[in-house]
Formats: structure tokens, C-alpha cells, sequence
């Protein structure tokens, strides 16, 4: 299956998403402070924390390295991951989180 989104690696800096590397990059998304949320037929706007904010960017800035992961795993379903896979998805997962996997 073609990919059809922007390939990593990601990166953020002052609420900006970035694609590419950090000498050739491209604004791909901006990371709001605000999320929405139904109010009868319209949307509101609310602010959200810093840590929030944060964590959001982590995992968007970890999509493109864990959507290669799940296709490596799928990919050799067949096999049973090495402990390096494992090794390297709880890296990824801390990476996304902020934290140990």
C-alpha cells in the first residue's frame, strides 16, 4: 500500500509540526492550545494545559517511527519478534509517552 502522508521524521518547534530534517524542513501542521467540543450543533473552544499540549506533540512526533514499527511487525507476523524489535517498540513507546514503556 502507497503512502500517502507526509514521511518523517517529525519534528515541532514554537507549535509548528515539521517534516524532513532539521536543515531542510517543512511546515506539515500547527499543534493548537485549544481542542473542540459539541455544544448542541456547534463547536467550542477550549484551552488546553501545557502538559497536555505536550504530551500530544509527543505522540504526533512519534507517528511516523511506530507506523513503521507496526508495519515491520505485520510485515514478519509469521516470525516471532527478535528481543531487539522488542527492545526497540518499548523505546518508541516511551518515546511517544514521555516516559518508560
Amino acid at each position: 500500500m502507497p503512502t500517502t502522508h507526509t514521511p518523517g521524521p517529525w519534528h515541532t518547534f514554537a507549535g509548528v509540526l515539521y517534516a524532513g530534517t532539521r536543515e531542510a524542513p517543512r511546515s506539515i501542521a500547527r499543534i493548537s492550545k485549544c481542542k473542540g467540543r459539541m455544544v448542541g450543533d456547534r463547536v467550542t473552544r477550549e484551552g488546553i494545559g501545557d502538559r497536555e499540549r505536550e504530551a500530544n506533540t509527543r505522540l504526533i512526533e512519534a507517528v511516523p517511527e511506530l507506523l513503521d514499527m507496526l508495519k515491520r511487525l505485520h510485515n514478519n507476523r509469521k516470525q516471532l519478534p527478535s528481543e531487539r524489535t522488542w527492545d526497540q517498540a518499548g523505546e518508541l513507546i516511551a518515546k511517544a509517552t514521555g516516559g518508560a514503556s
